[in-house]
């Protein structure tokens, strides 16, 4: 239905109520069907008189026009023309015919991405670091900007002394790599790398916290579950570290896009420091819920 016609519709009923003065039609809708009744010249009463003036009106649901909420400001489910329905009739010589409407426009693409943070595993000890803000810093994360890990490094002996990631800092950006605690530099510790493929992100990590004489409550060991989307394979990496703790999983609705938690950056590994503050203390895992997009209005 086009705008002009309803224009056209509405002084063609005009002119046939001043030829018909004693014709007295109310037809008002609730306001959530308001758009159902824009042209309620269709009702019995009216259609004869349109008829006489040549004006055929086509039956409700042909219209193409969905009826949304006067609060709304775009539409994407609608397959004829979308409008926001006012809360009041537009009368012409005290015929009603409906409601006034105004066009919406297509919604934008949603492309913004959920987030959800896991507990605390270890300590509060240190400096606190949050990757994902780092990476794509403290806006709304969105499929272009939302990081993906390429490598984890894992310093361990009988704790985990230091952790690093290779981060894709976002769609067409390049690879940073951030570290936490123990460096990769630092002799002592093992240093394990775990390179993921292609296709491939990580859907679970486990491992274990509780305390370690000298080093005090902190990760004693780690554990990665990968998916690859591509052949929906999955291969689990770890564990590194100790077992005897605390043990924790975190398995989110989407993939891990970063780290946060609590560390002290050093170059001596946690047997070097022995007691002294310094290393990995705890760990938080932050996680990719899908995409976060309003309902349709």
């Amino acid at each position: 239905m086009s705008f002009t016609r309803s224009l056209f519709l509405t002084l063609a009923i005009a002119t046939a109520s001043a030829i018909a003065t004693s014709l007295d039609i109310v037809e008002r809708a609730p306001i959530n069907q308001c758009c159902s009744s824009l042209i309620s010249a269709t009702s019995p009463a009216v259609a004869p008189i349109l008829l006489l003036l040549g004006i055929v009106v086509p039956p409700i649901g042909q219209i193409g026009v969905c009826c949304k909420s006067i609060s709304s400001t775009c539409a994407d489910d609608c397959d004829g023309t979308a409008v926001s329905c006012a809360a009041v009739t537009l009368s012409v010589l005290g015929i009603d015919i409906g409601a006034g409407c105004t066009p919406l426009p297509p919604c934008p693409p949603c492309n913004t991405i959920g987030t959800t943070t896991s507990d605390l595993f270890g300590a509060n000890m240190g400096n606190a670091f949050n990757d994902l803000s780092a990476v794509a810093g403290n806006g709304t994360i969105t499929t272009t900007t939302a990081p993906s890990i390429q490598t984890i490094f894992v310093r361990h002996g009988s704790v985990i002394d230091g952790i690093a990631v290779a981060y894709a800092s976002g769609l067409g950006k390049p690879q940073i790599t951030i570290s936490h605690g123990t460096s990769q530099t630092a002799d002592g510790p093992t240093n394990t790398a775990v390179i993921l493929n292609v296709n491939e992100t990580i859907t679970s990590v486990a491992g274990v916290s509780g305390t370690r004489a000298p080093f005090g409550l902190r990760i004693l060991q780690l554990k990665f579950e990968i998916l690859d989307s591509a052949t929906n394979a999955t291969r689990i990496v770890g564990p590194f570290g100790s077992a005897s703790g605390t043990a924790f999983n975190v398995t989110g609705t989407g993939p891990l896009l970063a780290l946060g938690g609590f560390a002290i950056d050093t170059n001596s590994s946690l047997a070097e420091l022995n007691g002294a503050p310094g290393g990995l203390y705890g760990l938080t895992f932050i996680t990719s819920t899908g995409l976060d997009c309003p309902p349709s209005a």
